[in-house]
């Protein structure tokens, strides 16, 4: 076991372990909360540092998306080789992408997740959130999918689509952003 951490590792195996290690961290604090609430701490204590761990997943999105995708373009060098990688890169997002969503649905049929809640706690929940959900119906079918889409993914303001988490807009200009470094002399 010594020997796993004396002599370098590549850095796939670095990411695999360190993923071992944190999932195994996850198993271990979530058992231990389950078992034993009031020794491990208050659930507030529990939600307040599940907050603080997604808003800091959150907070690496957005530079971790502007620099991979803008380096990845500019060291392409040549635009023509765009199209072509671009065109992979499409397939294989919309492949993943129809994997992603029928395993969902193959999942969510299988396991029937809340048919278990008691019915009183289902009303509950169906009461506390139904507004919310209206409001994302009627958005969603306010804005729906057509012209405006692809209108929106230019953006008006970069910056503003990185605050407010606009990925598509974002993704957009950081390729624009790409192509125009390439475009640079070296």
């Amino acid at each position: 076991m010594l020997t796993l951490f004396r002599r370098p590792q590549l850095l796939h195996t670095q990411i695999l372990i360190g993923l071992a290690v944190g999932a195994a961290a996850g198993v271990f604090s979530t058992s231990c909360g389950a078992m034993h609430p009031s020794s491990f701490g208050s659930s507030t204590m529990s939600l307040t540092i599940g907050q603080v761990f997604l808003r800091m997943l959150f907070m690496v999105v957005v530079p971790l998306v502007f620099t991979s995708l803008a380096l990845g373009v500019a060291t392409l060098g040549d635009i023509s080789r765009i199209g072509r990688i671009g065109g992979k890169a499409l397939g294989f997002f919309l492949a993943t992408t129809a994997l992603a969503a029928s395993l969902g649905l193959l999942l969510m049929n299988f396991i029937r997740p809340g048919g278990s809640l008691d019915p009183a706690v289902r009303n509950a929940l169906l009461a506390q959130y139904t507004s919310q959900a209206a409001e994302k119906v009627s958005m969603a079918t306010e804005n729906g999918f057509g012209i405006n889409t692809f209108i929106n993914i230019v953006p008006r303001n970069p910056l503003s689509a990185a605050v407010n988490g606009d990925m598509l807009a974002l993704i957009f200009f950081t390729l624009i952003f790409g192509v125009a470094l390439t475009k640079i002399p070296p």
